[in-house]
């Protein structure tokens, strides 16, 4: 249940039971007034009577008596009966059909000083039985009996307009209970959304300071609680930030490493056979020129490589261009070897935000592997896809496949099967894959096909 509706209920319940306690106070304090007000009219109707009643009484008329007294219960619809007792509590006169009837109503008080008041029960009905002395000095009383009936009835027409009015009440205090308790809970409401968004990681956002006290301290605290959590993420991202441009360094530095290793050992090796070397086989000027050229084969490659990050362009670029160059440059050897290239551009542009010319040396990489593994008479099947993972490129050749047991070892560097390889391709490969915060894969299917699966998020 809703913490709105519980307020409601808690609300509608308090006033329920206020109404339910004045209801029960008021209708006993109501019907002890009626009761009260009933004997009060009834002892001031019998007083009036008597005193119209008296002389008749004393002068024992009786044909007169009892017509006024049957004419007085039928004109006064409160009474039920009039009946006059002689100084021997004998029936003088009476309003009943039967004077047995009057007999069953003989007052159970022998002697009334001054009035008695009663209930009788006669006929399955309830009377309020008044009796008062009707002459000083002399035992003659009347008695009238006021019909309780008609008292429940007024109480029960009272309470039923109370009851009417309750339920009115109860209905107007349910709709006023369904705002105030809105009014209550909107300040909570207000921070449980608020909670919900720093859940979703929306730090930062401030709530108003409004409420009460209490309200005004929680707000004041998920607001101090806000900003610290967007301070923290600030410093997580620019730390992870800084990591990653270490990172891309380390990468791009393993990369130089490596390709400066290879040509200085290429270098080198030039360079002891020229110092090896005869003059049988070389004249002066052919040592000069080959001392010379290494010198600067080693001079470029240091310039090169010692101011890479700073030369390597990055821009947003579409991997099916940098594919479709990379393919028309290896198209010559492709055809010597008899190997077909199966590459079909799709509509959709993928661009990556990238260093164009380290892709196109990883594709190169690849597309190179793959020849050499087919060697002649082969198919290359090449498949380009964008999803939410990021950018991937698939390269399967129908080669013969790689040993399970080595596949770990091949992105290492200077790993290599090959008789004259580096060892540096696919670590090449692997960096640039790193630098583009991608991954790479190397499988083989069934069928014995091998595939190389890159997947490229692009630079941050």
């Amino acid at each position: 249940m809703k913490l709105r509706n519980k307020i409601m209920l808690a609300m509608t319940s308090v006033i329920f039971l206020a109404f339910l306690s004045t209801f029960l106070i008021i209708s006993n304090i109501t019907f002890g007034s009626m009761k009260k007000e009933a004997t009060l009219l009834g002892t001031a109707f019998a007083n009036t009577v008597r005193s119209y009643m008296a002389d008749m009484v004393l002068l024992g008329d009786y044909y007169k008596a009892t017509g006024l007294v049957h004419q007085l219960v039928k004109e006064n619809s409160f009474i039920g009966y009039i009946y006059i007792l002689g100084e021997h509590k004998e029936i003088f006169t009476h309003s009943f059909n039967e004077l047995t009837d009057v007999e069953k109503l003989t007052y159970s008080n022998p002697v009334i000083k001054l009035e008695s008041v009663q209930l009788v029960r006669f006929r399955d009905k309830i009377y309020r039985d008044i009796g008062i002395k009707m002459i000083d000095g002399i035992d003659y009383e009347i008695h009238i009996g006021v019909k309780e009936n008609n008292i429940i009835d007024a109480f029960n027409r009272t309470i039923s307009s109370f009851v009417i009015a309750c339920i009115v009440i109860a209905i107007f205090a349910a709709f006023i209970s369904y705002f105030i308790s809105g009014y209550i809970i909107k300040p909570i409401i207000t921070i449980v959304d608020f909670s919900h968004n720093l859940i979703d990681h929306k730090f930062g956002i401030q709530l108003p300071l409004k409420g009460s006290t209490d309200i005004h301290r929680l707000t004041q605290n998920m607001n101090t609680l806000s900003l610290e959590l967007k301070h923290y993420e600030d410093q997580i991202q620019q730390d992870f930030r800084e990591m990653l441009v270490v990172e891309k360094l380390n990468v791009l530095n393993n990369f130089k490493a490596g390709m400066l290793h290879e040509i200085k050992n290429a270098t080198t090796a030039l360079k002891l056979l020229v110092s090896s070397s005869s003059s049988e086989d070389f004249d002066e000027e052919d040592f000069n020129i080959i001392a010379c050229e290494v010198n600067k084969i080693d001079h470029i490659m240091q310039s090169l490589f010692a101011d890479m990050p700073e030369q390597l362009e990055v821009r947003i670029a579409n991997i099916q261009n940098i594919l479709s160059l990379t393919l028309e440059e290896l198209k010559p050897l492709a055809n010597a070897k008899s190997i077909k290239i199966h590459f079909i551009e799709k509509e959709n542009i993928v661009l990556v935000k990238c260093y164009p010319i380290l892709i196109q040396l990883m594709l190169s990489n690849l597309l190179d592997n793959a020849l050499e593994a087919i060697g002649t008479f082969g198919n290359i099947y090449i498949e380009v896809e964008t999803s939410e993972d990021g950018t991937s490129i698939e390269i399967c050749d129908d080669g013969d496949g790689i040993d399970p047991l080595i596949i770990e070892k091949l992105c290492e560097p200077f790993y290599t099967t090959k008789k004259k390889g580096s060892g540096l391709g696919l670590y090449l490969v692997h960096n640039v894959t790193r630098l583009h915060n991608g991954s790479m894969s190397i499988k083989n299917k069934d069928n014995g096909d091998t595939v190389f699966k890159v997947i490229l998020r692009g630079l941050s």
